[in-house]
């Protein structure tokens, strides 16, 4: 039955907004971990998976802590690449 838990507001929040709202419609599907076991798209897995609860993403303090974080490692990952040519 865990399997299909709704989504946390945090990860409903990141669906609205990332790629331009492309997955928000899984917000109100109950089998939406089944869709991203199918996803093309790993980075959206990723964000859901880190701003779960189950991951103990449970405060707003956190998913700013854990989004802060993936948002620190892509800019220097950014700037290590842009320095590359």
């Amino acid at each position: 039955m865990a399997k299909h838990r709704k989504m946390n507001k945090y990860q409903q929040l990141f669906c609205r907004t990332y790629a331009d709202g492309e997955y928000s419609h899984l917000q109100e599907e109950p089998r939406w971990r089944e869709f991203l076991n199918d996803c093309g798209d790993g980075f959206l897995k990723f964000m859901l998976i880190e701003l779960s609860t189950a991951e103990d993403c449970n405060s707003l303090s956190e998913a700013i802590r854990r989004t802060t974080r993936v948002n620190l490692d892509t800019a220097a990952f950014l700037h290590e690449l842009t320095t590359l040519y």
